[in-house]
């Protein structure tokens, strides 16, 4: 049985990296048929459930019970919880455990091998406009002068967005910053100036300021409760500026934060971000506070690395964020702490064939299509993305750039989304988009489209077409031969849920759809059944308004 294979490696790998001085202590997962959360007599344990602490894992017995060593002799950083890895097919409302002790769990639907889950990512969020203007826009750029910061303003944007467009952002801020600026025979370089000026003097009487970061927040909750996935991963920077703010700023965000996503009814695996590295940048916030560092994350949401399993995939959310040892106010955001990396390489080996998506928030490749700067500080060190490669992880899913891309290295496809927040909330949302991205788990693959919020999108996924940097799919490897069938993926979904009718058409005829879900669809075509020549696919959807949404891409058939 898997279970006692795992067993035995589980045992060993907490032999090989626990000092033999250290005392065993032992807990208890099982099924808590009547939930109390505590294990009655007659409750099943699960067996082959990993649990760990540090770098250290263990497997579940036959009744559920697993042994790891006493936290003393062990360091303290990393080792501070007893997580477990949560089971597809079982709810646990408390996975981490500050000691060993026995972990509850709910069974619910299994997964299944086809569903559809949620990746946002860069909420940077708030519940007060002032934070905003203290920290929405770099302090560099809020203290120069408005025919500077303006400028100032536009290069960050251009160096950020390989798709930036002045014309877009100055259209976009021109008519609210009317209602407050006479703009007559302003430039677009000033109109830029005056939006910051304003943005960085928000207080809490500015409620109808066209920048609403709590109401945006709010909008993508509800959007994503109508959409119903199965579960949403949050890759990151959640809050504000953790790196600049006070203790009791941070702590207000957390919990703001959580409060938010727990009264959302949606299930949330949240990662560590490198805004949620808190007092970095605040010398009034320093390492002799026990909330400096990750400790105010510990604290709200527990611990910074931990993996779970939904349907049949292996999820590993990651923390690429170490302190120096010699300086623990200078921080890495692209490197792996030790403790880490011991327990992915002994997570991923104890979980060998099962299909892994990393989680992490600065992106783990580059994209090629972004500006060179963000090149340079993307990606995590080479040693780190080496690991992560090595272990056969299938998919990376990461955020941090506010901006959506996709690369493929060894045989790992590194996908990354753009910014709930789009720039963190202080332009408009014609501005710089907001969003999130929808993910189809099917056939053993990932397929994915990036949702703007508030408005629909309807993308072909397969061939690649409109927005291809937007969606990722397998990498497909077939043959030239005209006889065999072509496929078509395509993604719709409405400003909120699902599309009332979507059409596939080739050349105006309907091909017949297999729907995976209400989101996600597939079809076919033969080029042999085709004249040589220029022919017409589009996918066109009727939303629940009323107005039609089409997309279409020429398809070349050569003369035979």
């Amino acid at each position: 049985m898997r279970w006692a294979a795992a067993l035995g490696v589980g045992f060993l790998i907490g032999a090989l990296s626990s000092p033999p001085s250290c005392e065993a202590a032992a807990g208890r997962v099982f099924e808590d048929l009547n939930g109390d959360g505590r294990a009655g007599v007659y409750e099943p344990g699960i067996p082959g459930v990993v649990v760990s602490r540090g770098s250290t894992l263990a497997v579940t017995d036959a009744n559920g019970r697993y042994v790891l060593p006493d936290a003393v002799g062990l360091p303290a950083e990393g080792t501070e919880f007893v997580v477990l890895t949560r089971p597809a097919g079982f709810d646990c409302a408390r996975w981490y455990r500050p000691r060993v002790g026995d972990f509850a769990l709910r069974r619910r639907a299994r997964d299944g091998s086809s569903f559809v889950f949620a990746h946002v990512t860069d909420a940077h969020l708030s519940d007060s406009l002032g934070d905003y203007a203290r920290y929405g826009v770099p302090e560099t750029i809020a203290q120069a002068p408005t025919w500077l910061s303006g400028l100032m303003y536009q290069v960050m944007l251009r160096f950020q967005d390989p798709d930036y467009s002045k014309q877009r952002v100055v259209d976009a801020v021109r008519e609210p910053l009317s209602e407050r600026v006479d703009t007559t025979g302003m430039s677009d370089t000033r109109v830029l100036g005056e939006w910051v000026s304003m943005v960085a003097s928000l207080d809490e009487t500015d409620e109808g300021f066209v920048v609403d970061p709590v109401g945006g927040f709010d909008a993508a909750l509800a959007e994503l409760r109508a959409i119903d996935p199965r579960f949403v991963v949050n890759t990151g920077d959640f809050v504000l500026e953790s790196n600049e703010a006070s203790a009791e700023e941070v702590e207000r965000w957390m919990r703001f934060y959580r409060e938010r996503v727990e009264a959302s009814g949606l299930v949330f695996y949240d990662t560590i971000g490198n805004n949620e590295i808190a007092g970095t940048n605040n010398e009034d916030f320093g390492p002799e506070d026990p909330g400096y560092g990750k400790g105010l994350y510990r604290r709200f949401f527990g611990p910074t690395y931990y993996a779970f399993d939904r349907g049949d995939l292996h999820f590993i959310a990651l923390d690429t964020h170490a302190a120096d040892p010699k300086d623990p106010e200078r921080w890495s955001f692209s490197a792996l702490e030790p403790v880490v990396r011991r327990w992915f390489a002994a997570d991923t080996a104890m979980h060998a064939g099962q299909p892994i998506v990393v989680l992490n928030h600065e992106p783990i490749a580059s994209d090629r299509r972004w500006s060179l700067p963000l090149q340079w500080g993307a990606g995590i060190d080479r040693e780190g993305v080496e690991l992560i490669e090595g272990a056969g992880a299938r998919w990376t899913l990461a955020g941090h750039v506010h901006l959506n891309g996709v690369r493929r290295s060894g045989p790992t496809q590194h996908i990354v989304t753009g910014a709930l927040s789009g720039a963190r909330w202080t332009l408009p949302p014609d501005a710089v988009a907001r969003g999130y991205r929808l993910v189809q788990r099917h056939g053993g693959e990932l397929y994915s489209v990036w949702k703007p919020l508030g408005a629909p999108q309807v993308a072909f996924i397969e061939p690649r077409g409109h927005g291809a940097a937007h969606v990722t799919g397998p990498r497909l490897v077939r043959g030239d031969s005209p006889d065999q069938p072509r496929r078509v993926v395509v993604a719709g979904v409405d400003v909120a849920g699902p599309l009332s009718t979507l059409r596939v058409a080739l050349d105006g005829e309907s091909l017949p759809l297999d729907w995976w879900s209400p989101y996600f669809a597939e079809t076919s075509y033969v080029p042999a059944t085709l004249s040589p020549g220029t022919h017409v696919l589009s996918v066109e959807a009727v939303q629940s308004n009323g107005e039609t949404v089409r997309r279409e891409m020429s398809i070349e058939v050569p003369e035979r």
